[in-house]
């Protein structure tokens, strides 16, 4: 089956990509079809409310364990590049080599463009504390964007991308001057304050 995504969320991949995924699959199926408004079960069509969905839900729901070569579902907080304010996104954080990834097929998210401003944020169900986020290119984040598009199964998801899980490396090492893959790692003695659930989206 082949899966339109309204053309509003096409920008914001992960959060449709993800709501999906929240479904059961009985439900899954029919609820595709309806689209942004059914998929969320609300009269809303902001993505913003969209993101505050996905953030109860996987703030409520069981932990998912990290596991090698897939990714799981979190809410990272960033700090707004002009409010300083703090902003919470759902995201899939990738595991490749026992390190831990964001991506995004561009840098022009505005989680992206926080991250690329600040340096850090703070991944919700994290003991170490907040991360530092250090933008990646070249065959380390080609692996990184491999391994991610491997494990998708939503065509509008995938498609975002310029190459597919079955290019080379070597096909996408020249892209990743553009796409945007984080690694997170510890960042001790910073700013960044602890993550806070009832923060602004």
């Amino acid at each position: 089956m082949r899966i339109s995504a309204p053309s509003s969320l096409t920008q914001n991949y992960t959060v449709w990509e993800e709501a999906t995924r929240l479904l059961q699959d009985p439900v899954r199926e029919s609820l595709l079809t309806t689209g942004k408004r059914g998929i969320m079960n609300s009269p809303s069509t902001d993505p913003r409310d969209i993101n505050a969905t996905m953030i109860e839900k996987i703030l409520h729901m069981p932990l998912q364990p990290y596991r090698e070569a897939a990714y799981a579902l979190r809410v990272i907080q960033t700090r707004g590049r002009h409010t300083g304010q703090p902003r919470r996104t759902p995201i899939a954080v990738v595991q490749l080599s026992g390190e831990h990834y964001l991506v995004a097929p561009n840098r022009q998210r505005q989680w992206v463009k926080n991250l690329l401003a600040s340096g850090e944020c703070h991944v919700h169900g994290e003991e170490r504390g907040p991360s530092r986020t250090l933008l990646v290119e070249g065959e380390e984040a080609a692996r990184v964007i491999r391994t991610y598009l491997s494990v998708l199964d939503l065509p509008f998801a995938t498609e975002a991308f310029p190459f597919g899980a079955g290019d080379s490396l070597e096909t996408i090492v020249p892209h990743t001057v553009r796409t945007a893959v984080f690694r997170l790692e510890p960042a001790e003695g910073t700013g960044e304050t602890a993550f806070d659930p009832a923060v602004e989206v």
